[in-house]
């Protein structure tokens, strides 16, 4: 892994936490592709998987479209498809994913949020994501982490994972714009 002392704005946030970003591309060679970002925030656990699970749909930052796909299966999965808006020089990006949330095993009281990309002609193709104007991003993985400090029951240690080939040029700044964006969600 790349450990990297974050800059700017956003992250003047991140070092006062003291947060840790790591990266790395998932063969050991090639392009950076992946990225795991750990910190502590003063907040309950259900307020933080409230927040995460988006029941509602609410459209934040720079989502273009979100909506759920059809009902939580009796499993919890879900289908929800997700359209965002990137700056200049890169064009918007679109996902499709499943989703699910459980109760971790092996620390008592979190939660894990984890979703992937799914491909379907059927809900939302590839063809129709271009006309419209997206290129469509491929996670191999995306989820959140969320465990109770045990020092400290008010703070919930959360840890931001995300495996993405955005599709495109430019495959390190887009991984550092979606941890980001996953920061922002």
């Amino acid at each position: 892994f790349k450990y990297m002392k974050l800059e700017g704005k956003w992250e003047i946030w991140a070092n006062e936490k003291k947060a840790t970003l790591e990266w790395r591309n998932d063969e050991g060679n090639g392009p950076i592709n992946e990225g795991r970002l750990r910190f502590k925030v003063r907040q309950s656990i259900d307020v933080i998987a409230k927040w995460l699970e988006n029941e509602e749909c609410e459209k934040r930052n720079s989502v273009l479209e979100l909506y759920q796909i059809g009902p939580t299966g009796k499993d919890g999965k879900k289908i929800r498809y997700t359209a965002r808006k990137l700056y200049w020089p890169h064009r918007n990006r679109d996902y499709l994913m499943e989703e699910v949330r459980r109760e971790s095993k092996k620390a008592p009281g979190g939660f894990i949020f984890v979703g992937r990309s799914i491909y379907s002609d059927e809900i939302f193709s590839t063809k129709k994501s271009s006309r419209l104007g997206f290129v469509r991003s491929h996670f191999k993985i995306k989820g959140y982490m969320l465990f109770p400090d045990k020092d400290n029951p008010a703070m919930t240690e959360v840890i931001f994972i995300v495996n993405v080939d955005m599709n495109g040029w430019f495959a390190h700044s887009k991984l550092l714009f979606g941890i980001k964006w996953g920061l922002k969600q």
